[in-house]
């Protein structure tokens, strides 16, 4: 059953930093408990509901890992639509999970917005298109059956369990980063490599030019005047 729970949260190499969790058992401590919560609910409003305050409960312990002053950030009071963008744009985890979190939350929409839809199979007489992409999804069609209310379901339980499996990622990375060996590792690289460019500087001739890890060239133009240029610049990439 472990090994099926984890086969199914895995993403692709290369998605994503993580496209599988660090620890080789699911991270559940609540997940069950969270499950409960929904597992008698009979009315398909409701479910969706409360769906969505049980996976917006999950990003938002993410979000209050990865920014050290969370706090101030919430008092803007976010949409769910802010936060999930928000954990997207780190790129942490695969992006399968993001999506059906954004699915997942669209279904509520509808359900919060328009009282002419009071069940799953009502999403598509209202031509919302929803069930379209429930069906095509690939975590929830793995409910074998055409049933909505099971699919939607199977959707829940993937993107609340990817979720808490994935959370020990996070809170490894802000350990990590945040650790003072990590910061002991930047500095002394930092060192090492100002260290190294005044030694070649020191043991330069008036006027030579050097070369140092081919991205920076060093003039030395008198005894106390040296010019330092870099040649590559590492461009951010961003995608907008």
């Amino acid at each position: 059953m472990t090994k099926i729970i984890l086969n199914n949260i895995k993403g692709n190499i290369g998605e994503s930093l993580w496209h599988a969790p660090l620890r080789k058992f699911p991270y559940q401590s609540e997940l069950f408990e969270l499950l409960d919560k929904v597992k008698n609910i009979k009315d398909d409003r409701m479910e969706a509901l409360i769906t969505m305050l049980l996976v917006e409960n999950r990003v938002d312990h993410y979000l209050c890992y990865l920014l050290p002053k969370a706090k101030f950030w919430y008092e803007t009071k976010p949409t769910f639509h802010s936060k999930i963008n928000l954990l997207k744009s780190f790129n942490l985890i695969p992006p399968l999970i993001i999506e059906s979190c954004i699915l997942l939350n669209k279904i509520r929409n509808v359900f919060a917005h328009d009282l002419e839809v009071n069940c799953f199979k009502d999403l598509e007489e209202n031509n919302h298109k929803l069930l379209e992409k429930l069906s095509k999804n690939p975590k929830s069609k793995l409910a074998d059956t055409n049933d909505y209310n099971s699919m939607f379901s199977q959707l829940r339980f993937y993107v609340l369990n990817a979720l808490d499996s994935y959370l020990y990622n996070v809170q490894a990375f802000k350990d990590e980063i945040y650790s003072e060996n990590m910061q002991n590792k930047i500095y002394l690289k930092a060192y090492e490599k100002e260290s190294f460019i005044l030694k070649t500087i020191e043991e330069m001739n008036i006027g030579e030019s050097k070369q140092v890890d081919n991205d920076i060239t060093i003039i030395k133009i008198s005894k106390d005047q040296t010019k330092i240029f870099f040649n590559k610049r590492r461009p951010f990439k961003a995608e907008i």
